[in-house]
């Protein structure tokens, strides 16, 4: 379960009252979720799918290959 929002009290509460309903585990801050890898700039959160692409590009075996320019008309 991500749990997200401004207020800090409130998150408090709800996770008290999770775990007092469930076995649960707080894992800290989200790093990566669904291939999106996220960041906590000061003042802002950061989204980004590179390293996504960074594993399917070494999956397919793609992640050495130099890059040719091709004219197109």
């Amino acid at each position: 379960m991500i749990i997200t929002s401004d207020d800090i009290n409130g998150i408090l509460v709800l996770k008290t009252e999770l775990a007092r309903q469930f076995e649960m585990k707080d894992l800290g801050y989200l790093r990566y979720f669904l291939g999106i890898e996220i960041a906590y700039p000061p003042t802002d959160y950061l989204l980004s799918q590179s390293k996504y692409v960074a594993d399917i590009l070494e999956w397919v075996k793609l992640i050495d290959n130099k890059t040719v320019d091709t004219l197109i008309e």
